[in-house]
């Protein structure tokens, strides 16, 4: 599904919403689509695709979320 019909109420037509995917475990990655943004809604959260990954928590949860809130501090 894409992320857009996820958001209805905060339709991109309206102006008011540009969704972005970004791997957020590729630091790299994180500046260029944070663009100019003023503001940044993050949902991300571990795969259950991956359950009997025990690492999946730390890294994405953790570690992702952490790459995003450092990378938005370097955001003049």
């Amino acid at each position: 599904m894409q992320p857009a019909r996820l958001f209805q109420f905060l339709s991109p037509s309206q102006g008011k919403l540009e969704l972005t995917e970004c791997d957020l475990e590729k630091e790299d990655q994180i500046e260029v689509a944070l663009g100019d943004a003023g503001v940044v809604i993050c949902v991300v959260g571990a795969s259950e695709k991956e359950v009997l990954d025990v690492t999946g928590p730390y890294r994405i949860d953790y570690k992702a979320t952490k790459n995003l809130i450092d990378a938005g501090m370097l955001v003049p």
